[in-house]
This record gives C-alpha cells, sequence and structure tokens, in this order.
C-alpha cells in the first residue's frame, strides 16, 4: 500500500497519517524518555563508567531473535587489511590516525554484516537512545533497520538501497492508523526523515563513521592543543584498542571536546564511538552522540530479498 496525501478522502485522516509519519525515523526511532543537556552533562572521564554499565545492561536484555553477545566470540571476523598497522615514531594523532585507515583497509574487503546497533544523540537538547536489528551491504550501498527499542517504536522497519527507489528509503510506521498509512517513500535527507537524527540513513555503518574518523583526524589544526591516549580496554567482552582524544578548548565552531572510538582488535573494525562537545556557555562537555556495534556477524551473503520491502520476514504492509 503506498502513502498518498492526494488518496486520503477525509482531512483528518491526512493529519493523522502525517503525524504518524512524523514518528519515522531513517534507522533511529524518534526521541524518547529523553534528558535534558544539563542532565547529561558530565566529565568524559566518568561517563565511562556508564557507557561500560550500558553495554552490559544491553547484552543482558537482548531477546534470542537478536542473539546474545556472547556469540559474538564465536563470530568469524573479517578479513584483516593489507597495510601494516601504525608503528612507533609517529605522533599520537597520527597512530590513531593509522588505526583508522588500516580499519577501513580491513572494511573494503567486507561485502556485508548483520548487528545490533545502539545509539544515544543529542537532539533538541535531549538524548535520544535507541537499539536496532541492522543489515548493511555495500555493493549496492544497503541498509535494513528494525527498531527494537523504544517501545513506542518497536517494529518500525525502514529500507535503503542506493540507486533504487528515486533515492528514498521505504519505512513503515507501528501502531494506530499504521495500516491505513502503509509503507511510505521519503527523502532520506527530508524533514521527516531526519527527525529525531543527528544523521541520515546513508550516513549508517561501520565503514561510514571509519570515513569519518579519518576526515576529522586529518584536520590536525584542530588538534593542535589535544591530546591523544591509546590503551587496550575491553568491549562487549571482546580485547579492544581504545583511542581517547581530548581537546581543551573549542577551536572556533569546532566544539569536539572528547572523542573515544574503541577498535575490535580482532576484527580490526570499530565497535564504538562517543563523542562530547563544548557548550557555547562555560559549562561541562556534554555527551553529544555515541555509537556501539553488537553481535556483528561478517559476509552473511545478503541478498536483495534482505532489502526488499515485501520479504515475507517483514512486516511492511
Amino acid at each position: 500500500m503506498k502513502f498518498r496525501f492526494d488518496g486520503l478522502r477525509k482531512g483528518w485522516l491526512a493529519c493523522a497519517a502525517f503525524a504518524a509519519c512524523l514518528t519515522l525515523v531513517a534507522g533511529c526511532g524518534a526521541p524518547s524518555g529523553g534528558r535534558t543537556a544539563a542532565e547529561a552533562s558530565e566529565d568524559a572521564g566518568g561517563d565511562r563508567t556508564q557507557v561500560e554499565s550500558d553495554a552490559r545492561s544491553t547484552r543482558n536484555e537482548r531477546t534470542v531473535e537478536d542473539t546474545r553477545v556472547a556469540n559474538q566470540t564465536r563470530t568469524v571476523g573479517p578479513a584483516k587489511g593489507d597495510l601494516e598497522p601504525p608503528s612507533a615514531g609517529l605522533t599520537d594523532l597520527d597512530r590513531a590516525l593509522g588505526l583508522a585507515k588500516h580499519s577501513l583497509e580491513t572494511l573494503e574487503k567486507v561485502k556485508d554484516y548483520t548487528g545490533l546497533f545502539t545509539k544515544r544523540e543529542l537532539i533538541g537538547g535531549e538524548l535520544a537512545e535507541e537499539r536496532d536489528a541492522m543489515k548493511v551491504r555495500h555493493q549496492p550501498f544497503s541498509v535494513y533497520l528494525r527498531v527494537i527499542e523504544p517501545a513506542s517504536s518497536a517494529g518500525q522497519e525502514v529500507i535503503y538501497v542506493d540507486g533504487r527507489n528515486d533515492g528514498n528509503l521505504i519505512a513503515h510506521t507501528v501502531g494506530l492508523g499504521s495500516s491505513l498509512i502503509g509503507r511510505v517513500s521519503l527523502d532520506p535527507a527530508g524533514m521527516i526523515a531526519k527527525r529525531g537524527n543527528r544523521y541520515t540513513i546513508k550516513d549508517v555503518g561501520l565503514k561510514n563513521l571509519v570515513k569519518k574518523l579519518i576526515d576529522l583526524g586529518s584536520r590536525k589544526e584542530l588538534f593542535r592543543d589535544s591530546t591523544v591516549e591509546i590503551k587496550e580496554s575491553e568491549f562487549a567482552e571482546r580485547p579492544c584498542t581504545q583511542v581517547e582524544i581530548s581537546s581543551p578548548r573549542p577551536v572556533g565552531d569546532f566544539r569536539l571536546a572528547t572523542a573515544r572510538i574503541v577498535i575490535d582488535r580482532d576484527w580490526d573494525v570499530p565497535v564504538h564511538y562517543e563523542a562530547y562537545e563544548w557548550p557555547p556557555e562555560g559549562e561541562k562537555p556534554s555527551l553529544s552522540e555515541t555509537y556501539s556495534y553488537y553481535d556483528l556477524q561478517f559476509d552473511v551473503g545478503l541478498t536483495d530479498t534482505d532489502f526488499d520491502p515485501d520479504n515475507p520476514e517483514y512486516a511492511f504492509p
């Protein structure tokens, strides 16, 4: 069933359809249970414990359908890139940049993957949190997302395939009126699709995250006074390397205070990223965004069916 405003004969139905569409997200649900920026404000070091606690909580709450984090230890990872890992003799920022480039080299060899994607983003002064089941294919770039949490958006699905559907994403809402609205076709960069999101569905995925980090790290003038720490860590019960970059003050409009990137040492891909930003006026940095990937399965052989809204395993009307 296609959504068309001109096909709705009654004004109240058109209003209901538009309101329901506003809850759709490009792979990220509308804010639910958000906190104010003031409440989210905390020093970067103190939030590390909370992030680890969130990761443990997420693992404990996972359903059988979405596979437990413990299964990660039995997952075959991607073939690592041919580049040699960064060596001594470089600045810490160069070493961090080298890790990201090596990770991108690894991901260039990955055809597809599935997993669980969680995010927190500061939107309109509130932290919006969401957990999605994810499928990603690199050629053509394709994304399938199904919302697991928050409960108000659970069951929403969205599909985007580069070069198809006139460049639009296909999605459906849930709840009252969803059967009347049916599936909708939305511009990924449009107001409705981006509502409740810092980025579009075209920015989703591990490779896009790494490219973003490389682009950022290449602007070395922004990090003249920054400190970089690279150390061993653990995430989702897997050995990792953590890179932490801290800036003592804003640089013009560049307000990044702290960024943490956690790279799985076996898979050579980032599994967690979090960023804190300086507020406009002399407050402590606050969390602006965090993205985590769990239960990753690489090169599982995804096909066009996995990115087809008519897939009988999906709930598209």
